[in-house]
Order: C-alpha cells, then sequence, then structure tokens
C-alpha cells in the first residue's frame, strides 16, 4: 500500500484554515446523491463489512462537526506555547488501525498541528477474532496480517455437523505474488463414516500448498467476488474403530493410510448494498464448485456444487432464501472426501454416492432488544426462520440385493440471536426444530421424528 507523506511547511493559521475548510468538505460529500462518494463507501465496504455507508456518514458527520473553526480553537488552547516555540521538525511514522472509518484522522491532525511531517500507513485488516459458518461447516478463526499486509495468518477451530469431527489448524496466505500462495496443516478428530451401516472412526492430519485468485468485480451498487484456486493435499489417515481394524486385518491391510489429492474450486458472490435492518441484502447470490480427485491408483473423487439465492420477503425487512445443491463421489471404499453437502436439516448424515437437495427459508425480524449485558455482550435483534428441505440420496443402501434410492425431508422453525460481543464481534447464534417427514435410515435406533438443535446460521460469503 502506498505511503501517505505531508509536509507541515505552513504556520500553525494556516494548518487551522486547511483544516476548517475540509471539515466544510466532510459535509458536503455525505449529502445524498455524490456518486463518487458512493462508490468509495461501496469499495471499501467489499473489503471490510465493517464499512457500511451509515458507520462511514457518521463519522465524516462527526469529524465535520469537529473541525469547525471554534472547536479547533478550544481544541488547541492549552496547547498554544508549546505550539508556536521554535523546534526541528520530525518525520513521524503512524501505522493506523482498519476498524473503524477515519479511525487514524486524529493521529494525522495531531501530527501536523505539531509542525512534523506526517509519513503514515493504513492497516487493510487487524488481527481479529472471526466467526465463519457454511453450514454444515463450522469456524472459529484468528486472523491477522503482517505489518505490509503482504502475508495473513489464521489459527482456526473447526466443526462439520455432517460427519461430527473435530479440526484445528494453521493456515497462511502470501499477497505479495499473485496468484497468492497459501499453505497449510491440521488435524481432524474423529471423522465419521459408515460401512456396512456401522460407523467408522479415524483420524487424519494434513498438508496443503496451492494458489488462489481472488478477483473484486464490484461496481456500482454491486459488490462481487469471484475466487479460484487448487491446492495440492497430502493426508496421514489412522482408523480408530476397533472392528474397522479387525476387518482390515483380516486383509492383510494396514489401519493407517496416506492419500494426495487435489483440490480445485471456484466461488462466486453478488450482492446489492445491505441496509442495516435488513437480515440479507434485498437480492444476492452465492455459488461454490469443490473438485477433489486423488492422484493416487484408488483414484476417489468428490464434485460439490452449491447455491444460494436471495430475495425480498413480503415486508421491507423479510428474506427469502432458496438453496440449491448437488454432490456426486466414487464408489470406492478406499476413502470417503469430507462430507460438505447441506443435507436436510435434522437427519444424521451419510455421504452417498449422488445426492440433490433444493429448500426454501422465509427469514424475519420478530424483535430488537436493544439489550447489554455487562460491557461484554449485545444484543441487537431476534429472528426467525421457517424452512423446508428435500433431499434426494442416491445408492443408499440394498433391499433385495439392489441399490435404494431415499427421500429426506424436513420441516422446521429457527430462532437466532444477532449479538455483538465486546462491541466489535458480531456472533450469531440461535436454536432450531425440525420435523423429519422421512424415516432416518442412519440414526440410532429409537430415535423420533422430532430433532431440537443448537445452530449457527449460514454466511452468505464462501472464504
Amino acid at each position: 500500500m502506498s505511503k501517505q507523506v505531508i509536509n507541515p511547511a505552513m504556520q500553525l493559521t494556516e494548518i487551522k484554515d486547511a483544516f476548517v475548510k475540509l471539515g466544510i468538505l466532510f459535509e458536503q460529500v455525505i449529502c445524498p446523491g455524490d456518486k463518487e462518494f458512493d462508490a468509495l463507501v461501496l469499495k471499501s465496504f467489499s473489503k471490510n463489512p465493517w464499512f457500511t455507508k451509515e458507520n462511514v456518514q457518521l463519522a465524516f458527520l462527526a469529524w465535520s462537526d469537529s473541525l469547525k473553526e471554534g472547536k479547533l480553537e478550544q481544541w488547541l488552547k492549552p496547547y498554544q506555547y508549546g505550539l508556536n516555540k521554535d523546534r526541528s521538525p520530525k518525520v513521524v511514522g503512524v501505522i493506523n488501525a482498519g476498524n473503524i472509518p477515519l479511525v487514524g484522522f486524529h493521529d494525522f491532525m495531531t501530527v501536523l498541528m505539531c509542525g512534523h511531517t506526517y509519513q503514515g500507513k493504513n492497516a487493510s485488516e487487524d488481527p481479529c477474532l472471526l466467526p465463519y459458518v457454511a453450514d454444515p461447516d463450522y469456524k472459529l478463526s484468528l486472523v491477522g496480517n503482517n505489518i505490509l499486509n503482504t502475508m495473513q495468518s489464521e489459527l482456526y477451530a473447526a466443526y462439520n455437523r455432517n460427519e461430527g469431527y473435530k479440526q484445528a489448524g494453521a493456515n497462511f496466505t502470501y499477497g505479495g505474488l499473485f496468484p497468492y500462495i497459501n499453505l497449510g496443516a491440521s488435524y481432524i478428530f474423529d471423522r465419521r463414516g459408515f460401512f456396512q451401516t456401522q460407523p467408522v472412526y479415524w483420524n487424519e492430519s494434513q498438508l496443503n500448498a496451492g494458489l488462489s485468485v481472488p478477483l473484486n468485480l464490484s461496481k456500482g451498487r454491486s459488490i462481487i467476488n469471484l475466487t479460484m484456486g487448487a491446492d495440492y493435499v497430502f493426508k496421514n489417515i489412522t482408523y480408530t474403530s476397533q472392528f474397522y481394524k479387525d476387518s482390515l486385518a483380516k486383509h492383510n491391510l494396514p489401519y493407517q493410510s496416506h492419500l494426495g489429492y487435489v483440490n480445485g474450486y471456484i466461488s462466486f458472490t453478488h450482492q446489492v448494498q445491505q441496509a442495516r435492518q435488513h437480515i440479507y441484502p434485498r437480492f444476492a447470490q452465492s455459488l461454490y464448485i469443490n473438485y477433489r480427485n486423488s492422484v493416487e491408483a484408488a483414484n476417489p473423487h468428490q464434485l460439490l456444487a452449491t447455491g444460494n439465492f436471495y430475495f425480498p420477503g413480503f415486508a421491507l425487512t423479510h428474506n427469502i432464501v432458496a438453496s440449491l445443491a448437488f454432490q456426486n463421489r466414487d464408489t470406492s471404499s478406499s476413502y470417503s472426501f469430507s462430507n460438505s453437502f447441506p443435507f436436510s436439516r435434522g437427519y444424521t448424515v451419510p455421504s452417498l454416492r449422488n445426492m440433490y437437495k433444493w429448500g426454501i427459508n422465509y427469514h424475519l425480524p420478530l424483535a430488537y432488544p436493544d439489550f447489554g449485558f455487562g460491557n461484554m455482550v449485545y444484543f441487537q435483534r431476534v429472528r426467525a426462520n421457517a424452512f423446508y428441505d428435500y433431499t434426494r440420496a442416491g445408492e443408499v443402501a440394498y433391499r433385495n440385493g439392489a441399490r435404494t434410492i431415499e427421500l429426506f425431508r424436513s420441516t422446521g422453525v429457527e430462532i437466532f440471536f444477532d449479538t455483538k460481543w465486546w462491541n466489535e464481534l458480531p456472533l450469531n447464534f440461535g436454536f432450531r426444530y425440525s420435523h423429519l417427514l422421512d424415516r432416518d435410515l442412519y440414526a440410532s435406533q429409537g430415535a423420533g421424528a422430532e430433532r431440537f438443535e443448537f445452530v449457527l446460521p449460514v454466511n452468505l460469503f464462501q472464504r
């Protein structure tokens, strides 16, 4: 990022006059209809979702008031003696935070008022704790950048609802070159699959390296992002289910193995600007395609494609969200790739050869508590979602020697709480009631058709 260098070869009165004029300009650019200002706000929002138009306008309005001549004189009055003294100008380096609009403006003004040269750099992102959800995958990450913003690091813990596994790892992305260079390592605990209707558990350690091409195609009032990439992944697999280890031993097969595969992906998102009171944008689309193929002789492979489409509901703050998904995998029993298919809610989820899904959701706000607790958590909104899911899965099981096609349908209601923690971190959580319209073939015996779950909502954007 380019550096800002300003030489304060002006008298203090001239500097004050310049800031007074700047305050007038701040007040002018936030007037409705300024297309250049709107375009800059949209560009900032596409890089940092905290930079909403309302937040940017509020920052400009606050500074336009603070830069009035009388308020500047009152602020500088206690320091007049020191400001009028002869002194040797210095170059003052400032690294500004990147989480609040105009957060570094006070430092910028103070350096110039003292007669020094300002040399500053704006951080694109501060280290922060970020939740990420693309059901059935849930992740909490600690993300940070180096000072030059050429290297991003991520430490994360993740959970997959379909297979019940836990994952801990680290990723590093180098953005000083293009395409970006990605490196990562992780360990997966207690992955679950099915072997002849019996659950099988195993652990995995993995290393990955690859390239990605992130493109920001935003224009006008539309925010558009397209990311393409590919990784080579090497896994070491250790089976922990005793009966499965015994089955492998009967065939002189080890309970430990390894696998190398190529992981390719494309992610596309488009949305119009979103007002603060809207749960989702009035119009938006999110598409994701992922293909994994082994480079080993066993050659397992898996294709996943998902899409979410956002529309306005029957009231201004309501949303209708339609979802589509398809997954195809090989029939080899040598290895099963992790299952991120958004299966019908409420069911115990298998990884089957062919799965198709469509769903419809209706989101609406219920209440705005506007309530905080202990300067730790702030409850912004309570909202509901009514849903219907339809999944059609092929080659589920054997009946009289033939494979079958089964339906997995469910309907229900979700209640979500939109909160903000420590006045910075947005975190949403809620509860789900699901009624299963078909038999849960992979649940334990005696499981009923009513399910209650603690859940996190789906993110619009894939990372």
